[in-house]
C-alpha cells in the first residue's frame, strides 16, 4: 500500500478509509482511476435505490446545490417520483388546474400496485373532456365496493376499469381524429399510459376530484 497515495486520495474525496483501500487496490494505486470509479459507485447507488436512469443521477451529482450529497440526491429523487406526471395538451405548462382526474393501478385486493410504472398521472378536467365520453361509454360496471354493477363513470369519486374495459377504452381512444396534433400526442400518451396500468395491476383506477 502506497500511504502517500492514499492521503493523496482521501484529500481530493471525502471517503473512508476502508473504501479508500479498496478503490486503490482495485485500480493499482491509480488516484484519478480510483477517483472515477469513486463517483461512478454512488451514481449506480442513486440509480439502483430511485430507479432513475443515470443520466438525471449525474444531474442532481453535479448541481452543487447537492454537493455530491448520495442521501440528498435519493431523497430529493424519490420526493420527484411521488409526484404526478402531468398529462396535459398545453405545451410546458407553468400552472396546471388541479381539478381532474387522476389514474393508477391496483392490484386484485384494491391495493395501489408499488411498481416503478405505477406514478399516478394526473389529467386536468379541460383536457379530459376530449375523452370523458369514451369512459362514460363503458357503464354499467360492476363495482368492487358496493358488489353490485354501476351505472354511471362518477367524475367525484374512484372508478375502476379491469382488462376488458381498459381495452375497449384504448381501442376507441386510437379511433378518435383530431386535427390538432397537440390533441392526438395527447390520445396516444392517455392510450399508452392506461396499457401500462393494466399489464402491472388488475384494476385501472380513475379518480375524479371535480
Amino acid at each position: 500500500m502506497n500511504k502517500e497515495k492514499l492521503k493523496a486520495f482521501r484529500e481530493k474525496v471525502d471517503i473512508p478509509l476502508i473504501e479508500a483501500l479498496s478503490l486503490l487496490k482495485q485500480n493499482n494505486d491509480d488516484i484519478e482511476q480510483s477517483i472515477a470509479m469513486f463517483h461512478q459507485n454512488r451514481l449506480n447507488e442513486i440509480c439502483l435505490t430511485t430507479g432513475c436512469n443515470e443520466t438525471l443521477a449525474k444531474a442532481y451529482y453535479t448541481h452543487p446545490v447537492y454537493q455530491q450529497n448520495v442521501e440528498k440526491i435519493i431523497e430529493k429523487i424519490d420526493e420527484f417520483n411521488r409526484r404526478p406526471i402531468k398529462l396535459t395538451i398545453a405545451e410546458n405548462p407553468k400552472y396546471v388546474n388541479k381539478v381532474g382526474f387522476f389514474i393508477w393501478a391496483e392490484d386484485e385486493n384494491l391495493v395501489e400496485v408499488q411498481h416503478e410504472k405505477n406514478r399516478t398521472y394526473f389529467i386536468p378536467q379541460d383536457d379530459f373532456a376530449y375523452v370523458i365520453e369514451i369512459f362514460k361509454s363503458i357503464f354499467p360496471l360492476w363495482s368492487l365496493q358496493r358488489n353490485e354493477f354501476e351505472g354511471r363513470f362518477d367524475p367525484c369519486s374512484v372508478n375502476y376499469f379491469d382488462y376488458n374495459a381498459v381495452q375497449k377504452i384504448v381501442s376507441d381512444l386510437r379511433d378518435l381524429s383530431f386535427e390538432d396534433i397537440k390533441i392526438m400526442n395527447f390520445l396516444e400518451h392517455l392510450a399508452c399510459c392506461l396499457e401500462e396500468k393494466i399489464q402491472i395491476g388488475t384494476y385501472v383506477i380513475v379518480f375524479g376530484n371535480q
